[in-house]
């Protein structure tokens, strides 16, 4: 597609490490993505004021495999805020709605404040993965969250919340937390 295309279409990442640093508001922002596929794609260090791992805004129809974001699994010199932030969006001035309809397997997000932030995302699923060891929050959820669901999904040893729900319809099939 052209750069006015509302969605960028197979943007495929594999086996890549992003580093930021100590001013990085966004390790990765993606605006519009749509049929792509990203396996093994790790960020290390981040603002940690506000800065967030893995931002998608106005994502759709996308599978992502094992997105790492962890200070159990590498050491950072600067934690980011967010973990993984979907949201709505707009691309080439058209407003592309909430992200939805995307797959996440295996994802591992620990160590941050909030590590999965579902702030405009419909029909979502995360499988196995975990977010586990945040300063806040593993799991939440807007009122704007619909009928994400996650499944096999390990929330565990959040300092307030292993999950906070404020979503509709979401679905927890065999997942577990310590609260």
């Amino acid at each position: 597609g052209s750069p006015t295309d509302p969605y960028i279409q197979k943007c495929n990442l594999r086996n890549i490490l992003v580093e930021g640093n100590s001013k990085s508001l966004y390790i990765i922002r993606a605006y519009g993505l749509s049929r792509c596929h990203w396996e093994n794609v790790t960020t290390v260090n981040g603002k940690s004021a506000n800065g967030t791992a893995f931002q998608f805004n106005a994502c759709n129809i996308n599978q992502f495999d094992n997105l790492v974001c962890s200070t159990n699994y590498t050491t950072m010199t600067t934690i980011p805020y967010n973990g993984i932030v979907l949201d709505t969006g707009t691309r080439s001035g058209i407003g592309l709605g909430s992200s939805t309809n995307n797959t996440f397997n295996g994802s591992i997000i620990e160590g941050v404040a909030f590590g999965l932030s579902l702030v405009y995302a419909d029909q979502n699923t995360f499988v196995g993965g975990t977010t586990e060891s945040c300063t806040i929050t593993g799991v939440a959820t807007s009122a704007n969250a619909r009928f994400n669901t996650f499944i096999g999904h390990a929330a565990e040893s959040n300092t307030s919340y292993d999950i906070n729900d404020n979503g509709k319809s979401q679905q927890f099939i065999n997942c577990y937390s310590l609260g």
